[in-house]
């Protein structure tokens, strides 16, 4: 039988992408059809004719580039910032490989040994954690933050060591470096800047040594002697090895506005910044509503005149943000829906925001991280099972709402970065960025709870403030030419432009960056005809033989700036370096490097420079569809919008059955609690028998269900004075006013009380309730306490609550 011919294959033209004057990368006949000239390609065995440099080039520049070489990096380079790639998910399975970031600490461990330390650790929390309890507890200043945060050293080793201890274990089992992210900001940032200044850094360095000492005796038993035992006890060290600042280099001063995701992002944040030496100062603020008045933005006015923010990110609509949005959330989730109705409600809380950026514009022009909308959290039923849409059709319908709206007064406000939460949980899937990096059941009570979500937007964030603490402070852009702004030598023939790079330059320019050329070349031999910029785009030319070094060091001298506002563009390594050594301050990027260009596209956003002419029109044009929505959504404000939800408080004494939920929430509550006083179940029962002390509770309901008693006040007496010992309430109940409402009723159950005086003691996480007593009318009379002369005012309550009486 015959047997049929082999099938004869073609081999495959390979693709040979062509530049184009848009930036974009064409097939060249494609190219043809569109008018561009085109490369031809050379066979495999020739070299293109601008890879061979002339004798007497080669002889001034001391080095012969394969320009081919430098074609496909440049290549490469704009493709992956022009082309749309898709990227691959992340993989986050706690058995996936190790990354970059984490190999440095176990990428030579051999996987089976991290395993079983990972396991021996985990079987040996309990006494690890309690070994912290015995060595920490003879420290004075974490026996005081132990006292005023967590009340007692079992719930030190509870909700803080073991969880901790887990999460380590965690880290040598996986070799997910979220992991180590976790333990070693939560151990670094554990005492209040108060304590490390007074003494806790040196305990804190003697604490993390000996805690290492302990835990590689722990992982002895697991590995045998030898290189191996070494490589594990340097991963330990490494772990807990005290992170030296550079005195020299000023933290990035972040205020983080929103709710509890701003702490999981500090938390991955900090330790992704720290291998490039980047540090950020952490400010936390939360949303409050005064009294009928929306969004109240006093706290963070008075925090930009005393601090002076270098970025303000704004997170409204992620996981427990406004109460509005989650309640709209829980509506659009209940059934049918009246889509028109929705979007009225979209309207207007897109307008509180506009009007909170707004005000906060009023006081500063520091660049404003906007977070969208990405729908999360998950309802529960859905975040379970695939098989189902991850959100209700009314759920997805407000999240897109939300975030068209968010780009817009994103897009028309100076100095704003819309940051987009739906892109970035894309890129894993909303139940996947949903889901706790930590089981809920290992570390239950833990005083941190991570995400998935967190570490998204952490790597964001990374982005942003490297870009700014970079570039934050640039006057200048020193840009070389050859292999920089094109691809080959334009002394030696063709050469591929890269427009989009240069119009990002011309940009930049326009918006008052400062541009010099800094090429060694011969000015004859530039071909200022076949670029996006022009000769006139820049202020200084240095175009000559002179060393670069030379010629900056000119330019200094001629501009009269400081060196630290120069930014270097320039592909040669060498140059880079000989710049950077030989005037200090400068800083040097790759152009091969995509993210060189991502970040110079961030720097028209920071204050360094100003809104271009095309800017300023797509400004108006967004400002003139901001008024639209504002006249949409008059009829929708804050004080109807809360109306809505039907909030229904229950006030009373509380009673024996309470003691638990009493007890659980004073324990686990570190944001609203303004004095952070743990106290025990005994306690309780004797503040609730005592004549002269009071234990109050209150229950929050809305037209969707009962959220149970989210607040609870310890009040003592004595004669006509009452002192607020604690006020209490659940991150569930932040927003809506309730505050207001417990302050107001403690009062009230005392009417022969005619002063009152409020606590507040701050701590590192309880922020959100350091304007309670401000807001209800009291006044400052010391660092710790607040006072009220009840025979002038009383505090007022909101009127969309409704009160019943327990």
């Amino acid at each position: 039988m015959d047997q049929k011919p082999a099938r004869q294959c073609s081999p495959r033209t390979p693709h040979w992408p062509t530049s184009t004057t848009d930036g974009y990368e064409r097939r060249p006949e494609a190219a043809k059809d569109a008018g561009v000239h085109t490369i031809a390609r050379p066979s495999r065995w020739e070299s293109p004719p601008w890879a061979t440099r002339s004798p007497t080039t080669q002889a001034v520049c001391g080095q012969a580039t394969l320009a081919g070489a430098q074609l496909s990096r440049f290549q490469k380079r704009t493709s992956t910032r022009v082309v749309a790639e898709r990227e691959s998910s992340p993989r986050t399975a706690d058995n996936g490989p190790i990354t970059s970031e984490s190999s440095a600490l176990f990428g030579t461990l051999p996987l089976s040994v991290r395993r079983s330390v990972g396991r021996r650790i985990q079987r040996n929390r309990a006494k690890l954690a309690q070994g912290w309890v015995d060595r920490h507890s003879a420290q004075q200043a974490y026996s005081a933050q132990v006292k005023l945060e967590l009340g007692d050293w079992d719930a030190y080793r509870r909700s803080y060591a073991e969880p901790l201890i887990h999460t380590l274990a965690r880290a040598f089992i996986t070799g997910r470096p979220e992991f180590i992210h976790i333990y070693r900001t939560e151990r670094k940032h554990f005492l209040h800047p108060e304590l490390m200044r007074s003494g806790g850094e040196a305990e804190l360095r003697t604490m993390l040594a000996q805690d290492a000492f302990h835990l590689t005796q722990i992982a002895n038993s697991a590995v045998p002697e030898g290189d191996v035992a070494q490589l594990v006890h340097g991963a330990i060290g490494e772990i807990h090895a005290y992170p030296e600042q550079d005195s020299a280099r000023r933290a990035v001063k972040v205020a983080f506005v929103g709710d509890c995701v701003m702490a999981e992002i500090h938390t991955f944040l900090h330790a992704m910044l720290e291998p490039k030496g980047t540090t950020v100062e952490r400010h936390q603020f939360y949303f409050s509503a005064r009294l009928g008045v929306e969004l109240d933005t006093s706290a963070m006015n008075d925090a930009i005149d005393r601090n002076g923010f270098d970025l303000i990110a704004l997170s409204f609509l992620t996981f427990e943000g406004l109460p509005v949005y989650t309640s709209l959330i829980k509506e659009a989730n209940s059934g049918s829906v009246d889509r028109k109705a929705l979007a009225a409600k979209c309207e207007a809380i897109l307008t509180l925001v506009d009007r909170y950026i707004s005000s906060l514009r009023t006081k500063t022009n520091a660049p404003i991280l906007l977070h969208g909308c990405s729908g999360l959290p998950l309802d529960r039923v859905r975040g379970l099972l695939p098989l189902w849409p991850a959100m209700a059709p009314g759920h997805a319908t407000i999240a897109s709402m939300l975030n068209d709206g968010l780009q817009e007064i994103s897009a028309g406000t100076e100095n704003v970065i819309f940051i987009d939460e739906a892109a970035q949980v894309a890129k894993l899937g909303s139940r996947r960025a949903n889901r706790r990096l930590l089981s809920r059941f290992a570390i239950r009570g833990a005083v941190f709870h991570p995400s998935e979500f967190g570490v998204l937007m952490a790597r964001d964030y990374a982005r942003i403030v490297t870009a700014y603490d970079l570039l934050g402070s640039t006057k200048v852009l020193l840009v070389d030419f050859d292999n920089t702004l094109w691809a080959g030598v334009m002394a030696d023939g063709h050469v591929v432009h890269d427009h989009a790079a240069q119009k990002l330059l011309k940009e930049l320019k326009e918006a008052g960056i400062l541009l010099v050329s800094v090429s060694k070349n011969d000015p004859k031999n530039i071909r200022w005809d076949e670029m996006t910029l022009s000769e006139d785009d820049f202020v200084l030319h240095k175009i000559s033989w002179d060393t670069k070094a030379q010629s900056v060091i000119e330019v200094e001298q001629q501009l009269d700036l400081d060196p630290k506002s120069f930014v270097l563009i320039d592909d040669n390594p060498v140059e880079r370096d000989l710049i950077t050594s030989a005037v200090p301050g400068v800083q040097a990027l790759d152009p091969i490097d995509s993210q060189t260009w991502s970040d110079l596209r961030l720097l028209l956003q920071f204050p360094a420079t100003r809104q271009t002419e095309e800017a300023s029109r797509r400004t108006a044009m967004y400002r003139e569809a901001t008024k639209r929505r504002e006249a949409t959504s008059a009829s929708v404000d804050y004080p109807t919008m809360m109306r809505s939800l039907e909030l229904k408080v229950s006030w009373r004494r509380a009673k024996p059955g309470d003691l638990d939920r009493v007890h659980e929430l004073i324990s686990r509550t570190n944001q609203f609690n303004t004095t952070s006083i743990r106290y025990g179940a005994t306690e309780l029962t004797s503040l609730m028998a005592a004549p002269e002390s009071d234990v109050f509770v209150a229950t929050l309901a809305d037209k969707f269900g009962s959220l149970g008693i989210v607040g609870t006040v310890i009040a003592l007496v004595s004669g006509d004075v009452l002192t607020y010992e604690n006020v209490v309430m659940s991150c569930r109940a932040m927003g809506f006013g309730l505050e207001s409402i417990l302050v107001r009723k403690t009062l009230d159950a005392h009417p022969g009380v005619r002063t009152a005086i409020g606590r507040y003691v701050p701590t590192e996480r309880n922020n959100p309730c350091a304007d309670l007593f401000a807001e209800n009318g009291f006044r400052k009379t010391d660092d710790e306490h607040w006072e009220l002369d009840l025979a002038s005012e009383r505090p007022g309550i909101p009127d969309w609550f409704t009160i019943e009486r327990g």
